[in-house]
């Protein structure tokens, strides 16, 4: 499944939480009179979003190192000083839908002084991918097609039918088993299922074993690494 959401790299995904934060900023600056000190807040927005231009110019297809470690300072220091400004608010105004997105503001400033400045590799699990559509995740890193969005599970019967389906959410395969036969047996209670195929990602002993003693006579589940005689069989 795919879903709607552009290249995901930190330093835009830090712009979309720092033009996210200000445009609620200046929402509640009209409801609410008392708000001091944002008076400013366009030229704000103007001028980050043009520090950002001028660091992803730098990093993507800047040579100089000290000059894209220079941009990227200015950056952050951007981006820290408008998230001093917005926990100040938030300490009078505790708006959680503005915290929410400065908290990733903070998330994505900690995530690019690692990354650029101190040459550190970002685990797969800290990294989000979309701050609207947040369950996005990367299924294919290809050099041309990268496919972002979420995996989808689905079961046919022996005419290609669709019987069964599922959006997987941060979900991998071998955990899909035990559930899809307990919704197979819900939905076809009629029904005996007589084989299971599935390819190898889906493979554990345990899946194996909870196949067959569902009463399905051929499971076909071939295990990742090479077959014995008897699996190949």
């Amino acid at each position: 499944m795919e879903t709607n959401v552009h290249f995901p790299t930190d330093l835009n995904l830090l712009w979309d939480s720092l033009r996210v934060s200000l445009r609620l900023m200046e929402k509640e600056i009209k409801k609410n009179r008392d708000v001091k000190g944002w008076r400013k807040i366009k030229s704000i927005r103007v001028k980050t979003k043009s520090i950002f231009r001028s660091c992803s110019q730098a990093v993507f297809k800047g040579k100089n190192e000290n000059h894209k470690k220079e941009t990227v300072r200015l950056y952050l220091n951007q981006g820290k000083e408008i998230m001093k400004r917005v926990n100040t608010f938030l300490e009078i105004y505790p708006i959680e839908k503005i915290k929410k997105y400065n908290d990733y503001t903070s998330k994505f400033i900690n995530q690019i002084e690692r990354r650029l400045l101190n040459g550190e590799v970002i685990p797969a699990s800290e990294k989000v991918y979309s701050i609207f559509e947040e369950y996005t995740e990367w299924i294919s890193k290809g050099k041309r097609n990268s496919e972002l969005g979420n995996l989808v599970l689905i079961t046919t019967n022996q005419y290609q039918l669709i019987v069964d389906h599922k959006i997987m959410y941060k979900e991998k395969d071998p955990a899909q088993i035990v559930p899809l036969l307990g919704r197979l047996k819900e939905n076809y209670p009629d029904e005996k299922i007589a084989s299971l195929s599935t390819d190898k990602g889906f493979y554990s002993k345990p899946n194996f074993e909870d196949c067959s003693s569902a009463g399905i006579e051929n499971v076909i589940m071939p295990k990742k690494g090479k077959p014995n005689k008897k699996e190949y069989e």
